[in-house]
């Protein structure tokens, strides 16, 4: 595959990010010290060398696999940096003897920490995890992982042709591309923002309709008035400051209204935000600003209507 024309490395791997772990543990035994409490499980993948650079993980400390890394060579190992924090803290891993299972498992040693991935998903914390050379521990399932120079979907029949060229009976399944793994991961995220989004749409719109039918309405009760403020010599930019200040005071009411219903219901939408405080105060700077100037541009027609009140028909009206 590192062969074919467009892909510029190849590698293989039994766990693909924002997928679900198909191997994990909870129990972590370092040589010569004491026991590490896990408060979460481990997910353990075997990688082929040139995994990291393939995935444009970033290597830490120490070394990447190399080819000599086989069933015959030392046991080795490469943990994320969330896992090497969690069991070692401060001291340097590099060097340090860890085993996965109870005695007699064998230990392996620490060769290098690489940075964290993203876990099953990307709303949650990176999860600890161990990689191991796929030569010292085959998988009868693997992942073949691609770094393209060129659109990685143009390359789907060319990858399937080179599996199909070692072995004619061995399914190749799922090609997918990065981009369509992440859309898959946030699709039922999506899809609720987008409902709550639709939502919010269809509460501007009434307010901004409620907020010009209030204001119409009274512009409508306070014809005499305007009429004779007219009358008197206000003009017509008077009367537009009028109205509009009506509709200011309206809006300015129902916004501090509504950041603080939206302040006491922060809590539930927490769960679907990612990246986002629920208390961002931009978004909530943002929002105001929205709904202010649409009520202001509704707010405009009753405002030009009023300005253009005849005093004598006003006064006629009375």
């Amino acid at each position: 595959m590192r062969a074919l024309p467009g892909v510029r490395d190849a590698a293989l791997t039994t766990h693909l990010p924002l997928s679900i772990p198909n191997a994990a543990g909870a129990m972590l035994t370092v040589k010569v010290a004491p026991g590490v409490r896990l408060e979460s499980a481990i997910s353990f993948a075997s990688v082929s060398p040139g995994y990291f650079e393939t995935m444009n993980v970033r290597l830490l400390k120490g070394r990447a696999f190399r080819d000599g890394d086989t069933a015959d060579a030392p046991k080795v190992v490469i943990l994320n940096n969330h896992l090497a924090q969690i069991v070692f803290g401060k001291r340097d891993p590099l060097g340090q003897y860890v085993s996965f299972g109870p005695p007699p498992e064998s230990w392996l040693e620490v060769v290098g920490v690489v940075a964290d991935t993203v876990g099953s998903s990307v709303e949650h914390a990176p999860m600890p995890e161990a990689f191991t050379p796929y030569l010292e521990e085959p998988s009868f399932a693997m992942t073949f992982v691609l770094r393209t120079s060129d659109h990685p979907e143009t390359l789907a029949g060319s990858v399937r042709a080179a599996v199909l060229s070692i072995d004619k009976n061995q399914p190749l399944s799922e090609i997918s591309t990065l981009d369509d793994l992440i859309a898959k991961s946030i699709a039922p995220r999506r899809f609720r923002t987008l409902l709550v989004g639709l939502f919010a749409l269809l509460a501007l719109l009434l307010s901004t309709v409620g907020i010009y039918g209030v204001i119409s309405y009274s512009v409508e009760q306070r014809t005499h008035e305007l009429g004779v403020r007219a009358a008197l010599g206000a003009t017509r930019a008077d009367i537009v400051r009028l109205v509009v200040a009506q509709g200011f005071r309206i809006t300015l009411l129902g916004i501090l209204a509504g950041v603080a219903g939206a302040l006491a219901l922060t809590r539930l939408m927490a769960g679907m935000l990612y990246r986002t405080d629920a208390t961002d105060p931009w978004t909530f700077s943002a929002v105001a600003a929205l709904l202010f100037f649409s009520a202001l541009a509704a707010s405009a027609i009753p405002a030009q209507r009023a300005s253009k009140v005849d005093p004598m028909v006003a006064l006629r009206n009375e």
